[in-house]
């Protein structure tokens, strides 16, 4: 009855694949809600049209200083649960031509409730978010500042180019700001630094420490 999508990036194309089968969803009143990132330049303004006009709840999520990233589809229903994690955004590379890897978990409730509760923390987590401005409700006006600003691009240019996570994530003067604050990466232990490849005779900029 309830599908989630947690994605980095989506294509209307990939969308499309599946039309009858949302159109069926949403006719018969099933639920999805879909979480999506902006970050890597791969997310098409006609995959965000299709997800506002065609799904119950479609969100954006900004993560401030980071990218994000995930690969989550989460079906849910009155006696069973499916989940998939992978590395399979929903595009047309992500779902029929890149090699993607993706695990397969299916849950039977009530044996598995509590298993299931847990896999859906981190969906949960994201959701609550929303007080933080880090996950904000996708709308035609949020829609528009997003083309705008370059985060989400036209299908077009998906088609020619793929998937591309090239391009920095970039500070959107008009989206909501997140006041979540996050870590910095953990320093390298010294002993882990290894000489840079270099040409011979150049001196390396690095120290290796013997363990």
């Amino acid at each position: 009855n309830n599908l989630y999508i947690v994605v980095a990036a989506v294509s209307q194309a990939a969308l499309l694949r599946l039309d009858d089968q949302f159109s069926k969803w949403k006719k018969e009143k099933r639920k999805v809600t879909a979480i999506y990132g902006v970050d890597i330049a791969a997310t098409s303004i006609e995959g965000l049209q299709y997800s506002i006009d065609t799904f119950t709840e479609t969100y954006i999520a900004r993560i401030p200083g980071v990218r994000f990233h995930p690969k989550m589809y989460v079906f849910k229903g009155p006696d069973a649960g499916l989940v998939f994690y992978g590395s399979n955004n929903f595009t047309v590379p992500g779902t029929e031509l890149n090699l993607e890897a993706c695990v397969r978990i299916e849950y039977v409730f009530p044996a598995d409730d509590a298993l299931f509760k847990e896999q859906m923390r981190g969906i949960d987590e994201l959701l609550a978010e929303q007080k933080s401005d880090t996950v904000f409700k996708l709308t035609a006006l949020i829609l528009k500042v997003l083309a705008a600003e370059g985060l989400a691009v036209p299908e077009r240019r998906l088609s020619r180019a793929g998937e591309s996570t090239a391009a920095p994530a970039k500070i959107a003067s008009k989206l909501p700001k997140s006041s979540l604050k996050t870590m910095p990466p953990s320093p390298m232990p010294r002993k882990k630094l290894a000489p840079a490849i270099r040409p011979k005779g150049e001196k390396s900029a690095l120290r290796a420490v013997s363990p």
